[in-house]
């Protein structure tokens, strides 16, 4: 009787303190995909990027060109998320244009919700072909968005 009852005070001990951290730890990110028309052309993207609990900003990003062939991998190491809206930057790591490699791109995307009614996702981005030391994510940056044709966009401060 004695082992079970200890038993179950460990499992409940576990539990709560389980779902005590579950609950406290934030997490802020921005994930999404799909593809946005810019000039006519259609560009497709995806992206994923996340605050770590420790602070350490993390992600990676796709984003091609259908037009052109351009293909461009992004890693992420700055996201600043305020409300619904993700500003992600980072360096381009590979490229099929091989003079873009080492070049900073930032990504702005909107979430603006999952329901019908709702407008649609917004997506846009900045290629700096010259890496500027002072610009970051969290600089004022501002891009016009283009509403995503097709996918999701989410941004979450949790």
């Amino acid at each position: 009787m004695k082992n079970r009852i200890v038993g179950v005070l460990v499992a409940l001990l576990a539990t709560v303190t389980i779902g005590s951290t579950a609950r406290t730890a934030t997490n802020p990110s921005a994930t999404g995909s799909g593809q946005i028309a810019v000039k006519a052309a259609v560009h497709t993207f995806s992206f994923n990027a996340q605050i770590q609990p420790d602070g350490l900003e993390t992600g990676q990003a796709e984003y091609r060109e259908r037009d052109s062939g351009l293909q461009i991998h992004i890693n992420i190491d700055c996201v600043n998320i305020r409300g619904n809206t993700a500003i992600l930057g980072g360096i381009i790591t590979q490229s099929t244009d091989d003079r873009m490699l080492n070049d900073q791109f930032f990504i702005s995307v909107t979430d603006n919700g999952e329901g019908m009614n709702d407008k649609p996702d917004m997506m846009s981005f900045l290629h700096l072909d010259e890496p500027a030391a002072c610009v970051t994510c969290r600089s004022k940056l501002t891009l016009s968005e283009f509403p995503i044709i097709r996918g999701n966009i989410q941004v979450r401060l949790d």
